[in-house]
């Protein structure tokens, strides 16, 4: 199983693992607190867990109430 790191929507690359692919997220986030980072599980197609696309961050934001 794979997982794509995408941010705006564009792909900047594969992982086999998902640690890996949060290790360049937390990289992204120190240089850019508000880039937009997607980690997708390749076989799926869609965020590999809750919060991890930005549809799902939207979805819980409106669901608390933001």
């Amino acid at each position: 199983m794979g997982y794509e790191l995408r941010n705006y929507g564009r792909s900047l690359g594969t992982f086999d693992r998902q640690e890996d692919a949060l290790a360049q997220v937390r990289v992204m986030m120190k240089r850019d607190p508000d880039c937009e980072p997607e980690v997708l599980d390749t076989h799926m197609g869609r965020a590999f867990e809750p919060a991890a696309s930005i549809s799902w961050r939207e979805e819980l934001a409106s669901k608390i109430g933001y």
